[in-house]
């Protein structure tokens, strides 16, 4: 049984779904992230009944008002309002959205407020949308939840307190930080990539896949061991695209994280 936590209730609480999946013939368990209450585990009872009042609105990626209440870790769903207009997704972008989603449900514990996550994981799902680059978009977004959950990147200046350098070159530790090293090596990382992170956006064209590949290295210790899907799922897809307009739109796919 889930732990008995304090009574707890919620009202027309901004809450975006994580993930769901079936629980019993005609409910559904859900992961939010919600503005004021951080991730919360919700029961929707009945919701896939032919006239359920909520039939149809409870889908992964959007942006409600959400109501609950109860004493353990798993809550029952009260109230499921839309927020509008409603954020719609589609093709790579929507893959994309379900690899930010996931990165959250991995990465935040239950029921620990931290409206930064909150505020991050929307401003990215909006800039899904209409980014010509995804990728980049995707970067920014890891940044910015490292950060929330208070593993931001030293990207200012090495364990020693010197100043990043372009031309320098530096070993990563995810717990450390950086230092700086004589010359390049399998796994050292460029000052000019340090920098461009420093900014994020467009700077990161040049050097997305050192961002990438960086950034994979900062993620996984919080991660655990089991890879996350989505990001195998948006690799094929980015794959998918590239082999069939023969374009390099959206830039190199998330690795697999494990």
């Amino acid at each position: 049984m889930p732990p008995v936590t304090a009574a707890t209730q919620a009202e027309s609480e901004p809450a975006i779904i994580l993930h769901r999946r079936d629980y019993r013939d005609s409910s559904l368990l859900l992961d939010v992230f919600s503005r004021d209450h951080g991730r919360v585990g919700l029961v929707a009872k009945g919701v896939k009944k032919p006239r359920a009042r909520w039939r149809g609105q409870l889908e992964p990626l959007r942006l409600l008002q959400l109501g609950w209440r109860g004493r353990s870790d798993l809550k029952t769903l009260t109230q499921a309002d839309p927020v509008l207009p409603a954020l719609t997704l589609r093709g790579v972008a929507l893959y994309a959205g379900f690899y930010a989603a996931e990165l959250v449900l991995r990465m935040t514990p239950r029921e620990d407020p931290n409206p930064d996550v909150f505020r991050a994981l929307l401003e990215t799902l909006h800039a899904l949308g209409s980014s010509p680059d995804i990728n980049i978009k995707l970067r920014t977004f890891e940044l910015s939840l490292l950060d929330a959950c208070g593993y931001g990147l030293p990207l200012h200046e090495t364990q020693a307190g010197n100043a990043i350098r372009a031309d320098g070159w530096y070993s990563f530790d995810p717990i450390a930080g950086f230092s700086e090293v004589d010359e390049p090596a399998p796994g050292r990382v460029s000052g000019r990539v340090i920098l461009a992170l420093q900014t994020a956006g467009a700077g990161l064209a040049p050097v997305r896949r050192e961002a990438r590949e960086l950034l994979a290295r900062a993620l996984q210790p919080h991660l655990g061991a089991r890879p996350l899907q989505s990001a195998i799922t948006l690799r094929a897809m980015q794959k998918l695209r590239r082999t069939s307009t023969g374009s390099e739109e959206g830039g190199q796919e998330p690795r697999d994280r494990h």
